[in-house]
């Protein structure tokens, strides 16, 4: 399946999300590490970012990239919501859920059944059909970055997981 460009406007504000081009890639990155630096996410150098740009989504107002977010592919039936992440001063006003949504329109499309995060925002993920889950009841193929992390021994993340629907293989309720 190709990967096709997409664009979602949201809502009367001017914001749109569309993918990720090379030159987002310095604004993604320093969205990201400005939440990694307070520890509330991976950090994320631009060589990597550039690595996984097919990954990326941005939310821009105007031509302002505002927010980020990746759906990493673990193979045909897994998938993590990763790197999701909007500038502190722009909190609060759906940049967020417009990037899920789109994130999860892209995992429709590619027929993945179960879709993954690990956040500190539960209550966010829920909105969208993410129920908690066993960290350790998660593929191994999804504890990739846990290497590189400094809480790996005592993670606090929270691990949550969607199937969706309609989808063939997806499991309803996991």
């Amino acid at each position: 399946m190709s990967r096709r460009p997409s664009v979602r406007p949201a809502a009367a504000t001017g914001l749109a999300v569309r993918r990720a081009r090379p030159g987002d890639v310095p604004a993604i990155s320093g969205i990201v590490n400005a939440w990694a630096a307070l520890g509330r996410m991976l950090p994320r150098e631009e060589a990597e970012v550039s690595r996984t740009l097919s990954d990326f989504f941005v939310a821009v107002e105007g031509e302002e990239v505002v927010g980020c977010g990746a759906l990493a592919l673990y193979g045909h039936d897994l998938a993590e919501v990763r790197s999701l992440a909007v500038r502190s001063d722009r909190q609060g006003r759906g940049i967020g859920a417009a990037l899920v949504h789109s994130l999860l329109a892209e995992a429709d499309a590619y027929e993945i059944p179960s879709v993954i995060s690990f956040t500190y925002v539960p209550d966010f993920f829920a909105r969208f059909g993410f129920r908690v889950v066993p960290a350790d009841t998660l593929p191994r193929k999804a504890w990739t970055d846990c290497v590189k992390c400094p809480k790996r021994n005592f993670c606090d993340e929270v691990a949550m997981e969607r199937t969706l629907p309609g989808v063939p293989g997806a499991v309803p309720g996991l």
